[in-house]
């Protein structure tokens, strides 16, 4: 579920407080960090005062637990503010807009210091900063949007201070909080109760349940004053989540409707929608069903009835929606998992016949289909098992030169990465086993035969793998796996020495336990080391083709990985069902991460906050050189480890991967690796470079300069590394970085460069790592002033990008191929019609523009012109504001992911379009190359086109001139 299913607006002529928030309001609660902040959790951090303290004030906040160790008071230094000693980073003298830029540059400053007590120092410095530029801003008669920026700035180091549990800093703090809540700008003073909220809800929740009707209270409260409000929901939807987390199980049911009802006829459907979704989710913690689930695997009295109880009382309410059908759907997965497999049958059974008639045929054939699936799973037990397909040298699998062994069945992909992290257990089992009577069958799901073939060319597997015979059954369709239901991967079968089905979902720890029960003592321990894979061994990545949640670091090249080294082994936990495997399904959505905790919190707003929280070090555990930064790995971790680390973190949603300090974290993993010592195996080497490399042209293609200059030097100092993986690495970007500079170069030499970049870029294979050079050769493109050789250029290298396997680069490319209905020169004169969804999720009204003069931005957060060009449009927009000039950004993004954190991290005040309809205007238009800009007068029409602002400003300026 997506942390922001109810959006609100990040464009708008007026910050809206969850904007300004940001996420800060309550992510004490699940261990969340916020951008730049030091955070502490445990009672070693309690906050000044009694136990259960809470502030005197309205509703409002303590500060969110972290991971970072308290500094002692005592050896702090004094905490400059605008009044105090004098800064260590003197603020420059400049407007309003200049300021809060500078707060912002400085709240992504890492600090310094040869030690911790250094880094500290330096930290607090800063934030004296930060704090004093943003006094400035509000004591020099600041507009409401910028009032509010600077509050929010001051806010931060406020927090920060009482994490550091400085004298005074808690009360500070609340002191602040009751400020705001008085203040008569009615968002500020909602931004001051949402603080006290806050501080009230920590104090009590860190005192445990029995503070949970208090917590219940301070929800009441807040939705009396700010009740029409949607982050109040938001906020609201989180309280209940800490509740459930708390085990407060009736006052997270009695919150839960308090909040629906309130709710539930708002104007905003989107507010009515998520109270609906809460009253569904009171409903589900009414029945219980996860303590009951969990009951049933420790083998808890009475256990199956109850469980099977409760789910029939689930069923028969009223109204079965779609929250329901997850609910008992993830009770019957976990009772597949935990190998309950009868129970989990008869579970599939009542789904099935509770939602056959249901009045939703969408969700009926869901069910149908995820039900149907299951039921081959789990009828699998004790049926006799064939293989369809051939193996990679086209010869027809035969399972009958297995009679006799026990079989592991192992369906995978090269692109999944949960099942590259279990072959390395398999492999361990299998020389272990082998010689026993063990052998292991991989069934491969890929959908191209040629990313099979190039992951064998890297990396050999010492068993044979099945592939469909036809081509129009690759992937979910292998006959095989459509036989036995399998809609998520990796799935394991293993199969009894009389060819029947023994068990499933047999991975881990387990996998050895079972082994040993049906073949006995290991003949070698399954503990040992793997033979050491060769050195090219690359590192693993998710493919650009793959579905849904695609790592925010992207190989450049489509190679498919081989097998990450081996995780530490740990113990099976007795009580607990296979929780933590992790899968990747059909639809591309992942799988379990823990299938309890997400029950209880299904309908949530903050179930990928809670997933990181999981996450979460001891904070006797960090690293001074991380001190600042939540994501980092522990220190200490062994290469092996950090590689772990690393995967899981490269598996996390994108919106996680885009917060400030995660692309930082990775770094600093990767570089502990490479300078390990003793010296890191060489596939832990290769994974970090890999990784490293990545993240670099990540964060560069989100315009980090600093992160494209490391990138350009890693660049040159593995140049003539050997290795073919890292071959590959380097090639692409000095390829790309060519293509850059023709952006620069004399423009006679202009063409002949695109030529032998065209020439280059045949033997690619295109993916969404190829963003960031197709955008730069488009913008390279339109230097030309000839328009047919300029089509000529657009055609090529359309035809080019037209054939990647990434969706956004093959729809760009399209772009670029097909000729446009009229020229850029054609629009002048004509009016402009724009219609669409803001990035906030509200209809665009167009008409509410005319009679000012307006520049429409056709851009897109993974075209660097368009992020190179940004300071300039917002140095007009700012420059010429107040004249009747505006700004309509139309984002090509489909990735509206990454366009939201873009729009709330740079703090873009205009309103942009996005979604699927501004493909259309842009094909309207005949825009081809973004960025691309049009002046709009005031009566509507175009006044001018161009790819750059420095082109249009005159027209701009001339208009508005007129009379």
């Amino acid at each position: 579920m997506s942390r922001r299913a109810i959006q609100t607006p990040a464009n708008g002529q007026r910050i809206t407080l969850w904007a300004i928030v940001g996420c800060v309001a309550m992510l004490s609660l699940v261990s969340c960090a916020k951008q730049n902040e030091t955070k502490s959790s445990g009672p070693k951090y309690r906050p000044e005062g009694e136990p259960g303290e809470v502030a005197s004030s309205s509703p409002g906040s303590e500060e969110p637990a972290s991971e970072t160790p308290v500094a002692d008071p005592a050896a702090e230094p004094t905490i400059p503010t605008a009044a105090g000693p004098k800064l260590k980073y003197p603020v420059p003298a400049g407007s309003n807009a200049e300021l809060l830029g500078y707060i912002d540059s400085m709240s992504k400053r890492q600090p310094q210091g040869a030690s911790r007590e250094e880094t500290v120092a330096d930290y607090i410095d800063i934030q004296a900063s930060r704090l004093s530029a943003a006094e400035q801003v509000i004591a020099s008669k600041p507009s409401a949007e910028e009032r509010i920026r600077a509050f929010q700035a001051i806010h931060d180091v406020y927090r920060t201070r009482s994490t550091l549990q400085l004298p005074g800093a808690r009360q500070e703090l609340q002191d602040f909080a009751t400020k705001l809540s008085k203040d008569a700008d009615k968002e500020v003073a909602r931004f001051g109760r949402i603080i006290t909220f806050d501080m009230n809800v920590s104090a009590l929740a860190q005192e445990g349940p029995d503070n949970a009707p208090q917590i219940v209270d301070q929800v009441k409260q807040l939705i009396a004053v700010d009740k029409q409000e949607l982050d109040t929901l938001i906020l609201c939807s989180q309280v209940c989540e800490v509740l459930a987390q708390m085990g407060a199980r009736e006052e997270t049911i009695s919150a839960l409707k308090m909040v629906s009802e309130a709710f539930k006829d708002h104007p905003d459907e989107r507010a009515r929608n998520q109270a609906a979704m809460m009253a569904d989710r009171a409903v589900v913690v009414e029945f219980d069903l996860g303590n009951k689930a969990a009951d049933m695997v420790t083998g808890a009295p009475n256990a199956e009835e109850n469980l099977l109880k409760g789910v029939d009382g689930l069923l028969k309410h009223p109204n079965l929606t779609p929250a329901i059908y997850e609910a008992v759907r993830e009770v019957a997965q976990m009772m597949e998992y935990s190998s309950n497999i009868e129970v989990a049958a008869k579970l599939y059974d009542k789904i099935d016949t509770a939602f056959a008639a249901h009045p939703d045929e969408k969700l009926q054939a869901a069910v149908k289909e995820a039900s149907g699936n299951a039921k081959k799973r789990v009828s699998l037990i004790g049926q006799p098992f064939e293989i369809e397909g051939n193996t990679l040298d086209g010869k027809p699998f035969d399972m009958s030169t297995l009679a006799g062994k026990v079989v592991l069945i192992d369906f995978w992909a090269t692109w999944c990465g949960p099942c590259l992290e279990e072959i390395p257990n398999i492999e361990q089992n299998f020389q272990a086993f082998k010689d026993s009577g063990f052998a292991v069958v991989g069934i491969n799901l890929n959908e191209k035969l040629e990313e099979v073939t190039e992951f064998f060319g890297v990396q050999e597997l010492p068993w044979p793998t099945v592939i469909s015979a036809s081509d129009d059954s690759r992937g979910f369709d292998h006959p095989t796996a459509r036989k036995c239901g399998v809609d998520a991967i990796p799935f394991i079968v293993l199969i009894g020495k009389d060819g029947k089905v023994d068990s499933i979902h047999v991975r881990g720890p387990k996998l050895k336990t079972k082994l040993t029960q049906l073949l006995g003592a290991p003949a070698a321990p399954a503990s040992e080391p793997l033979a050491e894979p060769p050195a090219e061994t690359p590192a693993a990545e998710t493919p650009a083709a793959t579905p849904a949640e695609k790592p925010a670091t992207e190989t450049p090249a489509e190679t498919s990985p081989p097998v990450a080294p081996a995780p530490e082994e740990k113990p099976a936990e007795p009580t607990a069902p296979a929780a933590e495997e992790k899968q990747v399904s059909h639809s591309g959505a992942r799988g379990r991460t823990s299938m309890f905790s997400w029950l209880e919190s299904r309908l949530l707003l903050t179930s990928l906050l809670a997933d990181e929280a999981s996450e979460a070090k001891s904070p006797e555990a960090v690293d001074p050189a991380a001190d600042f930064n939540p994501y980092a790995a522990k220190p200490g971790l062994a290469s092996d480890a950090l590689v772990d680390y690393l995967f899981r973190m490269l598996d996390k949603p994108k919106t996680i991967q885009l917060r400030s300090g995660f692309s930082e974290a990775l770094l600093d993993a990767c570089d502990r690796i490479l300078a390990a010592d003793p010296a890191a195996k060489p596939t832990e080497q290769l994974v970090a470079l890999e990784t490293k490399f990545q993240t670099l042209h990540a964060m560069a293609c989100r315009g980090d300069v600093a992160a494209d200059e490391k990138l350009a030097v890693m660049v040159e100092k593995y140049a003539a590394d050997e290795r073919p993986r890292v071959v590959k690495q380097v090639k692409f970007f000095q390829l790309e970085k060519k293509i850059l500079a023709a952006a620069e170069i004399d423009i006679a030499e202009l063409e002949a460069s695109l030529e032998t970049i065209a020439q280059e870029l045949a033997d690619e294979k295109m993916t969404a790592s190829h963003l960031r050079l197709a955008s730069a050769t488009v913008a390279a493109i339109n230097r030309i002033e000839n328009g047919e050789t300029r089509e000529k250029y657009f055609q090529s290298f359309g035809n080019l990008f037209v054939k990647s396997s990434d969706k956004e680069l093959s729809r760009y490319g399209k772009k670029l191929a097909k000729k446009p209905a009229a020229k850029e020169s054609d629009l002048v004169g004509k009016p402009l019609e724009l219609v669409g969804t803001t990035a906030g999720g509200e209809a665009f009204a167009w008409d509410a523009y005319r009679g000012k003069v307006v520049l429409v931005d056709f851009w897109a957060t993974w075209c660097g012109p368009c992020r190179k060009e940004m300071p300039n449009v917002k140095q007009l927009h700012e420059r010429l504001g107040k004249d009747g000039f505006d700004v309509v950004g139309i984002s090509l993004d489909k990735d509206l992911e990454a366009l939201a954190g873009y729009l709330e991290t740079e703090t873009i005040p205009w309103t942009t379009l996005a979604g699927d309809e501004t493909q259309g205007l842009a094909e309207k238009y005949g825009v081809r190359g973004i960025p691309t800009m049009m002046v709009v007068d005031k009566q509507g029409n175009v006044a001018g086109v161009a790819h750059n602002v420095a082109a249009l400003a005159p027209i701009i300026e001339k208009l508005l001139a007129e009379k």
